[in-house]
């Protein structure tokens, strides 16, 4: 048997054989037609299947997997461009649009809500940030600006403006003296501000703004200027406050601290609140509001809110209940809790134009009369010596300007001691404790003692009694002095 001559050709079709075919020998006879085109195709695809082994893209009307992973990157970047990472995915795209399938509709639904920078008609409230009193910019005025101004002008809120909570905050009186000097404890200074220190010392004083300035409005006379010399200790500090008469004072509402501020340095300080419930009442409340106030070297305006909790459920007694305000310019670890966690420092703070009043907004620093303000502080304190007068033995410019008493001859016992009532210039907040001083020029003579009018006797047993808010008289103990007129000076202190 030899081999077909076989062809590299693709044959059409493969032959069959008849059924009634007769099978011959041979390799042109018909019996090995189907087998040789069987070989043909067989050898075609063989060499066929050669030429693409040998070559890189034997077909390139189709894709291999590198062109084709080419090629489709190629078209997915086309299509996501310089889309950033967390974009370039189809889910991520869906969820940027919140899996929105009427993501057009709801945009031009949402866009037809909104006002056209100029000539826009509001059909509905409309609310933006509140300007300070005094602002002068192109911001819109809300209804709490208007309100607030339109109460600064007309005094709205009282017969005589008395929007401000607090009582001399522009520092023009100082009963007590216009300064004191660098210690600890409780002290006033200013009439109704108090300084307290423990460790720390702090001195304050009252510092004179020049005629004309401008740093500060309104033409303010003084300001008070408080020095801390800090002393590390967790439980050292220094504050200046004042006590507000009654706890009940803005109680459940939202306050406003307004106030002008500086210091030696870049330094903070810290504000806050405390409701004190008086004695016998509820634990006192502390660190309300509490938050720091970064300050520069420049005078700057400065304004707080504050919401004063609410004091039902509580027990107001003793009738020295209070809601206090404080400056805090040092404090050790143990007030973090009241300070922000302001920390200990020596600082030079000085303030001006303080001022406390209920609501969201702050208005232009509140001008009382003088003689208004000056009876609002007597309140608390007042003396016999002229206002710039410091109550003091030998103070006071002579023996003329104090409490007077005649005793004449004739008299004895009882009948023959100084008296005189002194009747104080506005009540007080409640009966005072009252302090007496030796008016004698040179001093000499007993302290806190009558002089008489010439100036060369003193009493031994000078003394207040019967005193109330209104009055109290003030005698020598029912001791027996020689007739002569005689003088004294004191001083009445219901402070809280």
């Amino acid at each position: 048997m030899g081999n077909l001559n076989e062809q590299a050709v693709w044959e059409s079709g493969v032959p069959y054989f008849e059924a009634n075919a007769v099978l011959t020998g041979g390799p042109d006879c018909p019996d090995n037609i189907p087998i040789r085109a069987l070989a043909n195709r067989t050898l075609f695809l063989k060499a066929l299947v050669e030429v693409i082994s040998g070559s890189t893209d034997p077909l390139p009307q189709y894709w291999n997997d590198a062109r084709g992973n080419a090629e489709v990157a190629a078209a997915i970047a086309a299509v996501v461009g310089s889309s950033p990472e967390t974009l370039n995915q189809i889910n991520e795209l869906a969820a940027a649009i919140a899996n929105d399938p009427n993501f057009a509709v709801t945009m031009a639904t949402e866009l037809a809500k909104k006002a056209n920078l100029s000539g826009a008609a509001f059909t509905g409230p409309v609310s933006g940030p509140t300007a300070v009193i005094g602002d002068a910019s192109t911001l819109l005025a809300t209804t709490a600006f208007v309100a607030a101004l339109v109460a600064s002008r007309t005094g709205s809120a009282g017969a005589v403006n008395f929007r401000n909570k607090l009582i001399n905050g522009n520092f023009d009186f100082w009963q007590r003296g216009t300064s004191i000097a660098a210690g600890t404890g409780s002290r006033y200074c200013a009439d109704r501000w108090v300084s307290n220190s423990s460790g720390s010392t702090i001195a304050v004083s009252r510092q004179t703004f020049a005629p004309g300035q401008t740093l500060v409005p309104s033409e303010p006379t003084y300001f008070q200027r408080v020095v801390v010399a800090s002393v590390a200790g967790a439980n050292n500090q220094a504050t200046i406050a004042q006590p507000i008469e009654s706890v009940r004072s803005c109680a459940g509402r939202k306050v406003t601290r307004s106030f002008w501020a500086k210091a030696d340095a870049a330094k903070s300080i810290a504000v806050e609140f405390a409701q004190n419930f008086g004695s016998g009442g509820s634990p006192t409340v502390t660190g309300i509001g509490a938050q720091k106030i970064a300050l520069t070297t420049n005078w700057t305006y400065y304004t707080i809110t504050a919401d004063i909790p609410s004091i039902a459920g509580k027990t107001i007694a003793g009738g020295d209940d209070y809601l206090a305000m404080f400056f805090w310019c040092d404090a050790g670890s143990s007030f973090d809790g009241r300070t922000a966690s302001l920390g200990q420092q020596s600082i030079v703070l000085d303030l001006a134009q303080v001022q406390l009043e209920v609501g969201a907004v702050a208005t232009s620093s509140e001008e009382r009369p003088a003689q208004v303000e000056l009876a609002l502080c007597q309140r608390y304190f007042q003396k016999t010596y002229h206002q710039n007068t410091v109550p003091a033995n030998g103070a006071g410019g002579g023996l003329a300007f104090g409490l007077v008493a005649n005793c004449y001859a004739g008299q004895a016992g009882s009948n023959s001691q100084p008296m005189a009532v002194w009747q104080f210039d506005v009540e007080m907040r409640a009966t005072p404790t009252i302090t007496l001083y030796n008016p004698s020029p040179t001093n000499s003579g007993a302290g806190g003692q009558w002089r008489n009018g010439s100036n060369d006797a003193s009493t031994a047993n000078a003394s207040a009694y019967g005193m109330t808010t209104r009055k109290t008289n003030v005698y020598n103990s029912d001791v027996a002095v020689a007739a002569s007129t005689w003088y004294i000076h004191a001083a009445a202190d219901a402070e809280l």
